[in-house]
């Protein structure tokens, strides 16, 4: 006998109840698998694949939804059954919804899948796959290479920017359909929307695309869209772009065009992703820059997945400089990797700057790439450049992330992890609406703006008799709460931030604009931030200038750097993120064994309201100044390897011997020491330790 499509379709959830682990191939379709069954196995039943695609909005599928068949009743009657599917689970479009179906339906029904599931065995068209474990996900998709800039071919062109885009849109789109059909036989599509809007006078129209997702079985929410404007700038618009170089009137024209994208994963182990690139230009200047970026924001941590990523965009960032050819620039030292790393770290601390919760004291999430007014002078000045490394990062979204996507779906979860995912969603909406200047400048169209949000969200009052969070919320937040440095393994060496150049305003401590490995910092000439301490005896704080005595100590034969030479300072560059203090009792603990303890800890160790900026051939550092008044009767207990002597010298001994022999000390002590001398000397320092030791 024949069964329609719709029978077929309707009975579909029914059949795979009692079948859960059968799994198609994403190129597969039912009437595949019917085309592939002899005529002679065929017989006693026929498909109509015309109208079964017409019926079906989705046909390509390679993983239907499981159905537990101790959920699947079937009620008996005289002549009918009526099949009732469960819908805890699983997307309505995919369950079947009560409908009644004859005996002889049913039975023919069942014989036809039967031999669908045979031609799947017979064509390798199906695989039965366990439950899905952690330890059974490895080895995990690894993310594909990053786009290289120089693969694209770049134009100063306005024009041919928003063609790309949409060509970049257009296989996100088809990407994230894909994803989304391997989940379900009748996938979720994104809505498509294009709109237009006159532009001014002897203008282009403004135009765009805006394609959302909403209700899928893999994405709970997802949103690309593109705009491209053509107008005036108004005077809020002109005021954010001016800068303390450059001045925007009201009524400028401008065009500009971007592409965002965000995706909502229903999973809470599947992170959310955000990225955009957009390109800004004044005509009537010449000038055009470019922004834009992408960040992971997950519910549940998984360091694999936040090393993966940030080691992709790294990536991308060493090979815009390769491509550029920076190292052959003479003002820019170190190798092409080492200014790709520079250029990523630069990107990744702009990432985690803006994408911050002030009121929450957390960020986003786990962070990623962030640039704003990006040109090709940022990359040497070659016409192109920045346009390359921003097409790299617009086709990079996809490949970095679904393999993250794959490896994280398939793992359990609970009412407890989408409660915890829907209170996480609270802080992306509060965020978009508090501080993201997309969202500020995007307000009078308000469903655009909107499109990013995710679906659902939560707020609960947070109350301590609530209780600890669990171990995984801790760990999350501990991440948000202090940004890590993933892209960066053990073995390249101790990381460090490094500073913006020298500020024109002596005031105004200087910008941390990175992190990296301490020795691509010293190769690239990069600032440092550091510490510097002087040690005073604190019987000689209140003697006379000639009598006040200083610890001085000799470097061991086997440091790299100034083998056993004299420094009268206790310093070394800062840890990531340690307050100078912190640095400064560090650094007497580790070179001198000297612990800022016990009853003169609230006074010992003082700031001296002093920064040297410190450039020697080994390093440049910004180097801010401590005073240390030792307790009577100190001993000095030096780390193995760290100094070969110690000695208290008065100030008038340190002068002579600087004067007598000046190779014979440490050069960045030197520089230090002369800064002391400019601001008041030494017994300014003593006489500060003074002051809060009367304090």
């Amino acid at each position: 006998m024949g069964i329609s499509a719709g029978t077929l379709t309707s009975l579909a959830p029914c059949f795979l109840a009692f079948v859960p682990e059968l799994h198609v191939g994403p190129a597969n379709r039912i009437s595949d698998c019917a085309s592939s069954c002899s005529s002679s196995a065929f017989s006693s039943v026929s498909v109509r694949p015309n109208a079964l695609d017409a019926r079906s909005t989705g046909s390509r599928c390679s993983q239907v939804p499981k159905f537990r068949p101790s959920r699947t009743r079937v009620q008996d009657s005289a002549d009918f059954r009526q099949v009732v599917s469960p819908t805890a689970g699983v997307p309505e479009r995919a369950a079947a919804t009560g409908a009644r179906f004859s005996r002889t339906t049913l039975a023919s029904a069942s014989a036809c899948f039967t031999m669908l599931l045979a031609a799947c065995q017979a064509t390798g068209r199906h695989r039965r796959r366990a439950q899905p474990r952690i330890q059974d996900a490895k080895p995990w998709p690894q993310i594909r290479r990053c786009a290289d800039p120089s693969e694209f071919c770049n134009s100063a062109s306005f024009e041919q920017f928003p063609e790309f885009l949409f060509e970049a849109q257009a296989s996100i789109l088809a990407s994230a359909e894909e994803a989304e059909a391997n989940e379900n036989v009748t996938p979720a599509r994104f809505l498509r929307e294009p709109w237009e809007r006159p532009g001014p006078s002897g203008s282009p129209p403004s135009r765009g695309l805006t394609a959302v997702l909403e209700g899928g079985t893999l994405w709970e929410k997802a949103a690309a869209s593109i705009s491209v404007l053509h107008g005036h700038l108004s005077t809020e618009r002109a005021e954010s772009l001016s800068t303390a170089g450059v001045v925007y009137k009201e009524g400028e024209a401008y065009r500009a065009c971007a592409l965002s994208l965000v995706f909502h994963a229903r999973s809470p182990r599947v992170p959310t992703l955000r990225g955009d690139v957009r390109l800004f230009e004044v005509p009537g200047r010449g000038e055009r820059w470019f922004g834009g970026g992408a960040d992971l924001t997950p519910v549940y941590l998984f360091e694999e997945d936040a090393e993966d990523f940030h080691q992709y965009w790294r990536e991308v960032c060493r090979g815009v400089a390769i491509s550029s050819d920076l190292a052959s620039l003479g003002d820019l030292p170190g190798s092409p990797e080492q200014l790709g790393d520079r250029l990523y770290a630069t990107m990744k601390k702009a990432c985690d700057d803006y994408f911050y919760i002030p009121a929450r004291r957390e960020h986003r999430g786990i962070g990623g790439l962030f640039f704003d007014r990006f040109q090709d002078a940022d990359l040497g000045g070659e016409a192109g450049k920045a346009e390359g490394f921003v097409r790299a990062v617009a086709t990079g979204w996809m490949p970095c992330y679904l393999p993250i996507v794959a490896r994280r779906k398939v793992m359990e979860t609970s009412e407890a992890m989408r409660e915890w995912q829907l209170l996480r969603r609270g802080r992306y909406v509060e965020f978009n609406l508090l501080y993201d200047r997309g969202v500020r400048f995007g307000l009078a169209q308000l469903e655009k703006v909107m499109v990013s949000a995710p679906p659902l969200v939560a707020w609960r009052y947070s109350s301590p008799a609530a209780g600890p969070l669990p171990a995984a919320d801790e760990k999350l937040l501990e991440v948000l709460g202090h940004p890590q440095e993933w892209a960066f393994s053990s073995e390249e060496g101790e990381l460090a931030e490094f500073l913006e150049p020298n500020s024109p305003e002596a005031a105004v401590p200087p910008r941390v604009l990175g992190v990296l490995p301490r020795r691509t910092v010293v190769k690239l000439g990069l600032r440092l931030r550091g510490i510097g301490v002087l040690v005073l005896e604190e019987g000689s704080v209140d003697a006379s200038a000639s009598e006040r005595r200083i610890l001085c100590h000799r470097r061991s034969d086997t440091k790299a750097t100034y083998p056993s030479r004299w420094d009268m300072l206790v310093g070394g560059v800062t840890n990531v993120g340690e307050p100078s203090s912190a640095a400064a009792a560090r650094e007497l603990k580790e070179e001198l064994g000297i612990f800022d303890s016990g009853e003169h800890a609230h006074w010992s160790l003082q700031p001296l309201g002093l920064v040297c900026e410190v450039e020697t051939p080994v390093v440049k550092c910004h180097c801010e100044m401590f005073a240390y008044a030792a307790a009577p009767g100190l001993i000095a207990k030096p780390e193995d390897g760290e100094v070969a002597e110690v000695a208290w010298r008065s100030v008038a001994e340190i002068r002579a011997a600087i004067a007598a022999d000046p190779d014979a000390w440490v050069e960045s002590g030197l520089q230090v020491w002369e800064k002391l001398e400019a601001a008041g000397g030494p017994e300014e320092a003593a006489r500060i330790c003074s002051l809060r030791k009367t304090s």
